[in-house]
């Protein structure tokens, strides 16, 4: 799903963002001139919605709008989310779902578990009987597949890339003659 295009340098909103309703209600609310509020809005929606975002591997949501939001052109400081944008986002992410996207969800969202554990082990720490309370064979075994699971995600990243180019080569796409743009 494209929100934008370029053309000429100068970035507008594609066709089928004025047809769809979570992007259209934005743009409509938008009065300022060149519409750059909207633009700034569903700029957030891509950054924080799409996939291939340069954000996407950030999982903590809060975080991940707060970056988002600081590195938008004409994001205002004090602009605040509000349904609008989150019905786009939700509208956004339900649109590229596929098995293969919701399974590399689940595994980020895992590795990032078992490394928040990683940095949490206190190889040390022992409870009241003077047991050890983590295993030392199962961290350094945890350590061992760490490798194995980076390069599975990277598999699995690599697949859902994939399955994207060839949905977005499939439906929908549109190539352009040749100058094209300068016909315009």
């Amino acid at each position: 799903m494209q929100l934008f295009e370029i053309k000429n340098d100068i970035v507008s909103f594609a066709d089928e963002t004025y047809l769809l309703k979570p992007f259209s209600a934005i743009i409509d609310r938008d009065k300022s001139k060149g519409k750059t509020i909207a633009k700034a809005e569903l700029a957030a929606v891509f950054f924080f919605s799409d996939y291939k975002s340069d954000f996407s591997t950030i999982l903590d949501e809060d975080e991940k709008l707060k970056l988002v939001k600081s590195y938008i052109i004409g994001m205002a400081e004090d602009w605040k989310p509000d349904k609008l944008f989150y019905d786009a986002v939700e509208f956004y992410k339900e649109r590229q779902k596929t098995l293969s996207i919701k399974l590399l969800e689940s595994a980020r969202k895992g590795v990032d578990k078992i490394s928040k554990y990683l940095e949490n082990v206190d190889l040390d720490k022992v409870d009241k009987q003077g047991k050890l309370l983590f295993n030392a064979k199962q961290f350094s075994d945890t350590i061992k597949g760490a490798g194995d699971m980076t390069e599975s995600l990277t598999k699995l990243e690599d697949q859902v890339k994939k399955e994207i180019q060839e949905k977005k080569n499939n439906f929908g796409s549109r190539n352009k003659n040749t100058f094209e743009d300068d016909l315009e």
